[in-house]
């Protein structure tokens, strides 16, 4: 009789929060992001799958990878002994303060009897991008986050309430001709310096303009 043990090693986790989708700790449903299966080891066979079951959020928006909408899903691994990428997918069309977490439970079993769930939790928040004609400074209150990129951008984590966006009037000889919602400005949303935002969308983005004077 063979009495050795096969044994082999699973690491499971989700690239929501490392993903560009993140601001800090808040998370943006944007796009899609990746649950990662990568088994080690498993020379025995085993058979691996499972189910992934949402636990806080809208079940009508969830949806792992070829699995209709719902709240629960199956695994169907194709690679037994080495890595696997699925997507899963969130969108609300906003995310609410009330409605601002998202927790999925993630069960797997093979046929030798193993059997672990993880757990897997992140905050939400909607992305507000503000661009900036040039070299003009945009700020923003009443946001728990923003980050600042390279160019100027202020990309921008808030609920329903929105946050405040402001313009300088003046900078570098030009003024200020509103906020637009597109990089063509056709849309124009404002012709004041500050504008309140409040997100219709998991992202918005807005556009500042200068004109010459």
């Amino acid at each position: 009789m063979d009495t050795r043990v096969q044994c082999y090693t699973l690491d499971v986790y989700d690239d929501l929060e490392n993903s560009d989708a993140a601001l800090s700790g808040y998370c943006i449903p944007s796009k899609a992001w990746n649950l990662h299966f990568d088994i080690a080891g498993n020379t025995a066979g085993r058979k691996i799958s499972g189910t992934v079951t949402l636990r806080e959020g809208v079940a009508s928006c969830f949806k792992f990878n070829t699995n209709p909408y719902g709240q629960t899903g199956t695994i169907a691994l194709w690679n037994q002994n080495g890595p696997n990428s699925l997507p899963v997918i969130y969108n609300p069309p906003v995310v609410t303060e009330a409605n601002g977490w998202i927790e999925y439970d993630v069960l797997l079993v093979d046929d030798g009897g193993f059997r672990k769930t993880y757990t897997f939790r992140h905050m939400l928040a909607n992305e507000v991008r503000a661009v900036p004609y040039g070299d003009e400074v945009l700020t923003v209150t009443g946001a728990p986050y923003y980050l600042r990129q390279e160019d100027g951008t202020l990309r921008i984590a808030c609920y329903e309430n929105g946050c405040t966006l402001r313009a300088p009037q003046y900078s570098a000889g030009m003024r200020f001709a509103g906020w637009y919602a597109d990089a063509t400005y056709r849309t124009r949303l404002s012709t004041k310096v500050q504008y309140l935002c409040k997100p219709s969308a998991t992202l918005t983005v807005l556009y500042a303009k200068y004109e010459k004077m």
